[in-house]
């Protein structure tokens, strides 16, 4: 049997929706430069605790996987490569204040 455990990190983020309208065909609020904030949750599964009884050590998602969250992904401007405002924003959207999405983001993935 599998042991799990858990973390979270959160995160702020912009972007904007390309292509958004509302019912009548006009650009619809999210076609604009807007914010959320997001949990990003870690999962980690072990067969056997370690020999102080942990799945893993918490520290060391924080130094690799939180940290990495914060330096790329927190406070920056998420635009889809396809964007047709990024490369007009392009002075502006070099690391690190921009991250090009290749793909839609699946939010809820195991990774450990």
């Amino acid at each position: 049997m599998k042991i799990t455990a858990f973390r979270f990190q959160d995160i702020d983020y912009g972007h904007r929706v390309v292509g958004h309208t509302d019912s009548v065909g006009h650009p619809g609020k999210c076609s604009h430069y807007h914010g959320h904030s997001g949990r990003i949750t870690f999962f980690c599964e072990a067969e056997k605790l370690d020999s102080v009884g942990r799945v893993i050590d918490f520290s060391d998602i924080k130094k690799r996987l939180c940290q990495y969250l914060e330096d790329t992904w927190d406070h920056h401007m998420l635009l889809w490569q396809e964007d047709p405002w990024a490369e007009s924003r392009q002075k502006w959207t070099q690391p690190p204040y921009f991250c090009h999405l290749t793909r839609q983001l699946k939010i809820s993935q195991h990774i450990c």
